[in-house]
C-alpha cells in the first residue's frame, strides 16, 4: 500500500467514525431542564427572567439566556431541528478551536494538513472517552453549559499565545477584544468555567511574569476581571436557595477525600482506554519529529502536578456544592482539560535522550501504520464509539426517536380531547450511548409537568409502571 493510499484511507476512516457522531444529533430529543427552561422562558421577558434565576438558583449571566432562549421556544417542529443542529455546531466549534490552537501554538513547525488532521483526532479522541456524552454533547440545557464555554476556551488560550508572541497594532487590540469577550461569556456559562478563566489567566501572567513577554498590566487586568466575574457569580443570591437542596454540602474532608478518589478513578479510566494509548503514540512520535514542545522548558513533575490538581480542583467542586458527583457534566470538562495536559506531560517526561531510540521505533512507517489501524479500531470497538455504533446499527436510536414522537402527538391529542390523565408505556429499550433522565411514573415530578406544559396542557402524565410512592 503506498502512503497515498494509506492516507487516504485513515482519512476516511476518521471521517467514518466522526459521521456517527453526527448522526446520533438526528435521534436527539429534549428532556429533563430543556422543558423546564422552555417552560420558565416563555412565562416572562427574558430580562425578568434572568433577574428572577440570578435570584432563585444561580448567577450564570451568559448560560441562562441560551437555555431560557433554547431551540424549543420556536415550536416543535421548528425548534427540534434547531436543537438537532445544535450538537453539530458544538462539534464543529469544539474542532475549530482545537484547530485554531495548534496553530496558535505550531503553525511554523507543522503544516495546515498535520493540524486539521490533530483536530480531528482530538476531537474524536475526547468523544471516545467522554464520561458522559448526553450530556457533554447532545442534551442541550448540559451542552451550551459547559462543552460550549470549554471549546470557547480553546479561542481564549490561542488569543493569549498570539499575544504571548508579540503581536501588534491592530491584531493586538483584536486579540485582546477577542479575548475580553471570550473570557466573559465563557466565565458566566458555569461555576466551573468560572474558575478555569480565572486559572487561565493567572497561568498567562505568570508566564508573562518570567518571560517578561507583554506588559504584565493587561494580563494582572484580566485576572482582576476574572476574579471579578467568578465572584459576582458565586455571590449571586440563588446560590443559596439552589445550596438547600443539598444538605451534605460544605464539607472538607468529604469533598478532599471524594474528590481524590474520583480523581484517580477517572484518570485511571483515560489513561487505560485504548483510543488513548494510541493517541499518545502517535503524538510523541510527531512530537519528536517535528521538535513541536523542544522549546518548552517545563518541569515534568510541576506538569504533573498541575494537571492532577485540576482534575482533582474538578472533581471536588461539585462535591463542595452539593455532597455529591451527580451530573457528569463537570468531570467531561476535567476530561476535556485532561487530554492535552497528558499528551503536555509526555512530552515533557519522554524528551530524556534514553527514550530517543524507543520513540525513533515506534515512529517507523510500520508502526505508525499499525498504531494508526489499532487507534481507529477502538473508535469504532471499544467506549463511546462502540455504544454510539451499536445503536445506530441495531436501530435503538431511531426507535427512541420514534417513541418521543408518539409521545408528543398522544399528549397534543389528549390535550384536544379535554382527557384529565393520559398513560404511557416508557421507551425500552433506551439508547446504549446516551444518559436520558425521561418522564417517569409520577405526575408531579417536574419532568412530566413541564413538557405538558409546553403543549399548553394540564392534564396528569404518567410514564411507564407507577411506583408504590406514586400510586
Amino acid at each position: 500500500m503506498t502512503p497515498r493510499t494509506a492516507h487516504i484511507l485513515l482519512v476516511l476512516s476518521l471521517l467514518v467514525a466522526l459521521l456517527r457522531f453526527v448522526l446520533v444529533a438526528l435521534h436527539v430529543h429534549p428532556f429533563a431542564d430543556d422543558w423546564s427552561y422552555t417552560v420558565a422562558g416563555g412565562e416572562m421577558p427574558l430580562l425578568d427572567r434572568l433577574v428572577h434565576e440570578h435570584h432563585s438558583w444561580n448567577g450564570r449571566w451568559a448560560s441562562n439566556i441560551l437555555v431560557l432562549r433554547n431551540p424549543m421556544q420556536l415550536g416543535l417542529d421548528t425548534g427540534l431541528m434547531v436543537y438537532r443542529a445544535v450538537p453539530l455546531v458544538l462539534l464543529g466549534l469544539t474542532w475549530l478551536g482545537a484547530l485554531v490552537l495548534w496553530r496558535a501554538l505550531f503553525a511554523d513547525r507543522a503544516t495546515r494538513g498535520q493540524g486539521a488532521l490533530s483536530a480531528t483526532v482530538f476531537l474524536l479522541l475526547y468523544l471516545q472517552v467522554m464520561p458522559d456524552l448526553g450530556e457533554g454533547i447532545y442534551w442541550y440545557t448540559g451542552a451550551v453549559s459547559y462543552q460550549l464555554p470549554s471549546a470557547l476556551l480553546l479561542f481564549l488560550a490561542a488569543c493569549w499565545v498570539r499575544l504571548s508572541r508579540g503581536a501588534e497594532g491592530v491584531q493586538r487590540i483584536g486579540l485582546l477584544a477577542a479575548a475580553l469577550v471570550l473570557a466573559v461569556f465563557s466565565a458566566g456559562c458555569s461555576e466551573t468555567h468560572a474558575v478555569l478563566v480565572v486559572l487561565l489567566h493567572a497561568g498567562v501572567l505568570l508566564a508573562m511574569w518570567r518571560t517578561g513577554g507583554m506588559t504584565r498590566a493587561v494580563p494582572i487586568f484580566f485576572v482582576a476581571l476574572s476574579i471579578g466575574l467568578a465572584l459576582f457569580m458565586a455571590m449571586a443570591p440563588g446560590n443559596a436557595v439552589r445550596a438547600e437542596h443539598f444538605p451534605e454540602r460544605g464539607q472538607v474532608l468529604h469533598t478532599v477525600f471524594w474528590g481524590g478518589l474520583q480523581t484517580a478513578r477517572f484518570i485511571a479510566t483515560w489513561v487505560t482506554e485504548p483510543a488513548l494509548l494510541m493517541a499518545s503514540v502517535l503524538w510523541v512520535t510527531l512530537d519528536r519529529r517535528l521538535s513541536l514542545t523542544l522549546r518548552w522548558n517545563l518541569p515534568v513533575w510541576w506538569v504533573l502536578a498541575v494537571l492532577v490538581g485540576l482534575v482533582w480542583l474538578l472533581m471536588a467542586l461539585p462535591y463542595w456544592a452539593t455532597g455529591i458527583l451527580g451530573q457528569h457534566r463537570t468531570v467531561n470538562v476535567a476530561c476535556f482539560v485532561f487530554l492535552p495536559g497528558w499528551l503536555l506531560f509526555l512530552s515533557m517526561a519522554l524528551r530524556r535522550a534514553r527514550w530517543a531510540d524507543v520513540i525513533g521505533h515506534l515512529g517507523s512507517q510500520r508502526m505508525q501504520r499499525w498504531t494508526w489501524a489499532l487507534f481507529v479500531g477502538a473508535l469504532f470497538l471499544v467506549g463511546s464509539g462502540r455504544r454510539v455504533g451499536m445503536d445506530l446499527l441495531d436501530g435503538r436510536l431511531a426507535h427512541f426517536d420514534a417513541g418521543v414522537m408518539e409521545r408528543y402527538g398522544a399528549i397534543q391529542q389528549a390535550i384536544a380531547s379535554g382527557e384529565k390523565e393520559l398513560h404511557l408505556s416508557a421507551i425500552q429499550p433506551m439508547p446504549r450511548s446516551l444518559r436520558i433522565l425521561d418522564a417517569g411514573p409520577d405526575p408531579e415530578h417536574w419532568g412530566n409537568s413541564s413538557l405538558v406544559r409546553y403543549f399548553g396542557g394540564d392534564l396528569k402524565l404518567y410514564v411507564g409502571e407507577p411506583t408504590a410512592a406514586t400510586r
